[in-house]
């Protein structure tokens, strides 16, 4: 593995955070990755081989609910969407 390329990658989030009723708080947050040169296993026969993959991007949205319903009963709730793709592979481009 030592003469694959290091990865590489640059990375935008933007994030909210606020109060949706007297203790229950809201998070969100909207992310964009690109990174290339990442590592992936194959296995050819009883062979395992290391790659990377061209460039490849995540984009997506987390959202958090958290609170306390009443003196005894607290709540978190918590949702993700990653949305991941390869953008340039010669074997993998276009695919998840």
């Amino acid at each position: 593995m030592g003469d694959l390329p290091p990865e590489s990658s640059n990375a935008y989030e933007v994030g909210a955070k606020f109060e949706l009723f007297d203790g229950i708080t809201a998070d969100i947050a909207l992310f964009d990755i690109h990174k290339r040169n990442v590592l992936y296993t194959e296995s050819v026969g009883d062979e395992t081989i290391a790659k990377t993959a061209g460039r490849v991007r995540s984009r997506g949205v987390e959202v958090d609910l958290a609170g306390a319903l009443t003196e005894n009963i607290n709540i978190i709730a918590s949702y993700g969407y990653t949305d991941a793709k390869v953008l340039e592979d010669p074997d993998y481009a276009g695919k998840p």
